[in-house]
């Protein structure tokens, strides 16, 4: 069985863990292609009519965008890496740094 979520490979780069994250494929727009398969049988029932042609227009348009469009945020789409050391997550350009935060352990 083939595995369509996101994933990770991890490798030691000295002192520093590096994850490689591939992201998932994109998700289809399921509720937009039942939209699209009744505006189509609307547009088939109305097509003697004339304007049946608008419908089967829009029917298309929502397949097309429900099939191939991409919805989730550009950052989602993308291939992505974070390094993680002991006191620190380095997550790239475009994101933060984290810190880890003392403890009280920390400062006794």
């Amino acid at each position: 069985m083939r595995n369509n979520g996101s994933e990770y490979a991890k490798h030691q780069d000295g002192g520093t863990t590096v994850f490689e994250v591939t992201p998932a494929r994109a998700p289809k727009f399921t509720y937009l292609l039942i939209v699209g398969g009744v505006v189509a049988l609307l547009g088939l029932g109305t097509l003697a009519a004339g304007f049946g042609v608008f419908f089967l227009a829009m029917a298309a348009f929502c397949f097309w965008y429900g099939w191939f469009r991409d919805m989730r945020p550009e950052a989602h789409r993308k291939h992505t890496s974070f390094r993680v050391r002991p006191d620190v997550i380095e997550a790239g350009p475009s994101l933060p740094t984290w810190v880890r935060q003392q403890t009280s352990e920390d400062l006794v």
